[in-house]
C-alpha cells in the first residue's frame, strides 16, 4: 500500500467548502466512494451524495483501526508520506485501559488524530480488500 495523498482542514473552515475540495480531489483519482465515521450525523453523507460520492460508515471504531495499523507499518505493508503532522499524530497516540479492563487508543487531551485516523482507516480497508477472494475466469 502506498499513501499518495493526504489532506487536512484546520478550523476555521466552511464544512461545505471542505466537502467540495475533497470531492474534487476524489474525482481526480476516480474515487466515487468514501468511508468515514459518524461525526456530523447525516450531513457529510448527504453532502458527498450530492456530489455523486457514496459515503459508507466505518465498520470498526478507531481503537481497532489504530491497533490493526501497527502490524502494517512494522511489516512495511504500507508506505507513508513524509508528513510531519501525520507522524506527530501517530506517535502521540495513547493506549488507555478503563476500569473494566477495556483498552482504548486515542489522541491525548487537547490533541488531534484526524490524519492518523484516515491512514488507519485506509490501511484497514486495503487489508480487507486484499484478503477478499479473487476469482479470474478467462
Amino acid at each position: 500500500m502506498i499513501l499518495d495523498a493526504l489532506r487536512e482542514s484546520k478550523p476555521p473552515f466552511s464544512p461545505a467548502q471542505v466537502v467540495q475540495e475533497y470531492s474534487s480531489l476524489l474525482d481526480r483519482y476516480g474515487i466515487h466512494e468514501v468511508t468515514g465515521d459518524r461525526y456530523g450525523g447525516d450531513w457529510p453523507r448527504e453532502q458527498f451524495r450530492n456530489r455523486g460520492i457514496r459515503y459508507e460508515v466505518a465498520d470498526l471504531p478507531k481503537t481497532d483501526l489504530y491497533r490493526d495499523l501497527l502490524p502494517s507499518i512494522n511489516s512495511a505493508r504500507i508506505e507513508l508520506l513524509d508528513h510531519p503532522r501525520l507522524f506527530n499524530q501517530l506517535l502521540s497516540l495513547e493506549r488507555r485501559t478503563a476500569r473494566g479492563g477495556r483498552d482504548s487508543i486515542d489522541h491525548p487531551p487537547q490533541g488531534h488524530d484526524d490524519l492518523a485516523n484516515v491512514v488507519a482507516g485506509v490501511s484497514h480497508l486495503l487489508e480487507k480488500k486484499r484478503s477478499e477472494p479473487f476469482f479470474f475466469a478467462g
